[in-house]
Order: C-alpha cells, then structure tokens, then sequence
C-alpha cells in the first residue's frame, strides 16, 4: 500500500515502512529429491509409512494436509484422495481443521462446500 502512494499516486517521498537493506532476502534452493532418492527413504522408512512418503513426493499436497489424512480419505480403486481436513498449529497446539479451497474458508467449511481431491500418485497406489 505504501509503495503504491510512492510510486503510483506520488503520495509520499518514500515508504515510511522499507528500511535499507532488509527488503531482498534470498530463500536458498531446496533440493528436490529423486526418484530414486524418494525410492531409497521409503525403503529406510518402516512400511506403514510407504504411502505417506510417495503421497508426499507425488501428491503435490501440503504437510498439514498429509497429516490429517485418515484411511478414509484414500479411495485405492479409484487412485484419489480427498482432503477433508489440515492439520494446523495454534499458539503450540496441534489441532485439524476443514481444508481450504481457493484460499478462502467461511465458519469452518470448504468454501463453495467442496473438499479438494487428488489424484493419488501410482506408486501410492499399490500401497496397503
């Protein structure tokens, strides 16, 4: 808003908020692991977790939203999985909610009262 009345309306001189030095920040790559490196953890990890580390790799799903996954929210003949809920930290508290859809959420429901599904990735697939 501030650069905004600098630069567009010529409001101010300069943004009272910026302060030298602090507006560039670098975020340093991840590393994004593969295939067989996704292939190598699953193997190390013991088998109930096989399907949440291929979920994790290939789903595109958010942390909190692979936590709050529930067996029930994996359709295995259909390759989906819905999500219902994320699993969200308060002021230390871990707790779930309804997951967000459009980034936009009203009284604790999905807005437009829809859960987001996905795809689940072939190699979750086959596991149970």
């Amino acid at each position: 808003m501030f650069n905004t009345a600098v630069k567009e309306d010529e409001l101010l001189r300069s943004n009272p908020c910026r302060i030298k030095g602090f507006d560039k920040y670098h975020t340093p790559e991840r590393h994004t692991p593969t295939l067989m490196e996704v292939r190598a953890l699953s193997e190390e990890m013991p088998a109930q977790f096989y399907a949440l580390i291929m979920l994790a790799a290939y789903s595109g799903l958010r942390w909190g939203e692979l936590a709050a996954l529930r067996r029930c929210d994996l359709d295995l003949a259909a390759g989906t999985v819905k999500v219902h809920r994320n699993l969200v930290s308060v002021a230390g508290q871990a707790g779930d909610r309804a997951a967000q859809v459009r980034g936009q959420q009203a009284n604790g429901e999905p807005a437009l009262g829809r859960d987001r599904g996905h795809a689940a990735p072939p190699h979750a697939q086959h596991a149970q």
